[in-house]
């Protein structure tokens, strides 16, 4: 980790009570090497709307709301009632819409394990990480790396950590596991910011922090205004982020993080900090996120290949929150009601920055996260099958793909691009000079490309029977004077032509093979077979394929 950020994000973990300007703005398509999602559970747009007030005195000023791309998304379960985090974490991390309390299982359905965004990643090669104020076998961070019919059985959340997706970083606070526990499964601990700083984040490849024995890590207003003795060396959030980004970044195929405030939540459920009401707590906790969020920024902005995907959502939003005051100079606590202490099925903001955001312009739900977050390269779900035909005939090759939108299609025949056969179906006229060509779609997106198989055209020529040789001469070639005679064609489109010979025993006597641009034109014949020996004299029977052209006739030789 270079210093320049190292001081940067120093600033950060004091950000200012000023409007931040917005952020420089990075390449929007390709691929994220990097992929950082930020999660305000219980985050609703007026709890956005509070901390802008409160840190700049305007709403709209948060930093991640002056991201180039950013939506909004319903958050309801499976049932269509309102989530709770284990239910809305399960369908942003495996797409699919489970019911209240289950960890990115199938319910309703078969029960299976649903692979999510942070166990592809872990298979590709990337390190991975989650990060969360509350236990890490919480709800949200337990939808991205666990699989369990219920979000309370801790212990086996756990279990699956260790034993299936292993992430590489994860730091929160702990009741229900104990650092001992962590150890014996090959973790390195750490417990207080003393420790997390002098870990060797070059060199370290895994870690579990444990900071506080709680269901929460201390509140920010306590932690930093108060000063409460219990959190003097507890790490916030920013600096656990900024962790994480030293240890996850060392792997040169790219990471996946999970930053997660879920103080903003219990805020919602009616927590508050001793002596504090719940809006003075909320903004808080918004603070912390923000800057969380701007120490992730500034390190994604330093990097040269401007390569990563920063995306801030919500799981839902908690306490039916409504901003009343917006009329406040930066610092001063707006005043707000909350209507409820529980989730609503209110709209949640989505906001992304970096290679795949305008992709939030296809998020209206929160199974959309996942396609956010793990964009899809194009995958042939069809392939071309072989053609067999007889030459004249048509014969036709389909593809059909997947992937994120905005897929186009190019065919080859044998490498080559053919010309305008851009659709997802190929109709070629064979001709017997297209026995054996291979033809294969290039789909194509903003990600990548995907080849499909190589199609084989068999192109048979059934013998000419002389009987049914069309009328009329076709003409005359004098065997002494040499030269060629011309049979003369017509065809609308360029490909192979073939001559064939006959005697009039229906013996194929000589194969001619050709290209022709298309149009008016001829191939000829030298009046000599295979083998290079003139034919005596006669009639001598023919048959020509081109590009819509199948036709017979005959040529008479004279000696």
């Amino acid at each position: 980790m270079n210093s320049a950020w190292r001081q940067s994000t120093i600033a950060v973990l004091v950000l200012s009570l000023v409007i931040p300007p917005a952020p420089a703005r990075a390449a929007d398509s390709g691929r994220a090497k990097n992929i950082i999602i930020f999660v305000g559970d219980g985050m609703g747009l007026e709890h956005i709307k509070a901390g802008g007030l409160f840190l700049n005195g305007a709403s709209g000023t948060m930093l991640f709301e002056s991201f180039p791309h950013k939506g909004t998304m319903g958050t309801n379960n499976y049932q269509g009632a309102v989530t709770d985090s284990a239910a809305s974490a399960t369908a942003m991390a495996c797409g699919i819409k489970v019911s209240n309390g289950v960890v990115s299982k199938r319910i309703p359905g078969d029960s299976s394990d649903m692979e999510t965004v942070l166990e592809v990643y872990k298979a590709r090669g990337k390190r991975t990480g989650l990060v969360t104020t509350a236990e890490f076998v919480d709800a949200t961070p337990a939808g991205f790396g666990a699989h369990d019919a219920s979000r309370n059985n801790k212990a086996a959340i756990f279990n699956d950590y260790v034993t299936s997706s292993r992430p590489n970083v994860l730091f929160g606070a702990w009741t229900a596991i104990s650092s001992m526990t962590a150890a014996a499964a090959g973790y390195p601990i750490v417990t207080d910011r003393a420790s997390l700083n002098a870990l060797d984040k070059n060199a370290t490849t895994e870690v579990a922090g444990f900071f506080r024995n709680s269901s929460l890590l201390q509140w920010e207003v306590r932690r930093v205004v108060d000063m409460a003795a219990s959190s003097l060396n507890q790490p916030g959030l920013t600096e656990l982020t900024v962790a994480a980004l030293d240890i996850l970044d060392n792997d040169p195929d790219g990471f996946f993080l999970l930053v997660e405030n879920e103080n903003i939540d219990e805020v919602g459920h009616g927590g508050a900090a001793t002596g504090r009401s719940r809006m003075e707590t909320l903004v808080w906790e918004m603070k912390v996120f923000e800057a969380s969020i701007q120490a992730a920024l500034t390190w994604a902005q330093a990097r040269p290949e401007q390569d990563t995907l920063i995306v801030v959502v919500a799981d839902h939003e908690c306490g039916n929150l409504t901003v009343t005051d917006t009329s406040v100079t930066p610092g001063t606590v707006p005043a707000g009601a909350f209507a409820s202490t529980g989730h609503t099925a209110k709209p949640v903001g989505v906001f992304a920055w970096g290679p795949g955001a305008a992709q939030v312009a296809l998020v209206s739900e929160n199974t959309d996260i996942r396609t956010l977050l793990l964009p899809a390269t194009p995958e042939i779900t069809l392939e071309p099958a072989d053609r067999a035909v007889e030459a004249g005939q048509s014969a036709s090759f389909s593809v059909a793909a997947a992937g994120t939108t905005g897929l186009t299609y190019q065919w080859q025949r044998n490498g080559s691009a053919v010309i305008g056969a851009t659709g997802t179906t190929l109709t070629v006229s064979a001709a017997a000079s297209d026995d054996g060509a291979r033809f294969r779609c290039v789909v194509t997106n903003a990600l990548g490309e995907a080849l499909s198989r190589e199609a084989t055209l068999s192109v048979s020529t059934p013998p000419l029977d002389p009987v049914n040789v069309q009328a009329g001469t076709r003409g005359f070639l004098d065997l002494r004077a040499g030269g060629q005679v011309g049979v003369p064609y017509d065809t609308a489109a360029s490909g192979g032509v073939t001559l064939e010979i006959y005697s009039l025993r229906g013996e194929r006597l000589r194969e001619l093979h050709g290209d022709t641009p298309g149009g008016s034109q001829s191939i000829g014949w030298d009046g000599r077979d295979d083998s290079g020996r003139l034919v005596g004299p006669g009639v001598y029977l023919f048959r020509l394929a081109a590009p819509g052209v199948n036709r017979t006739g005959k040529i008479i030789t004279l000696d």
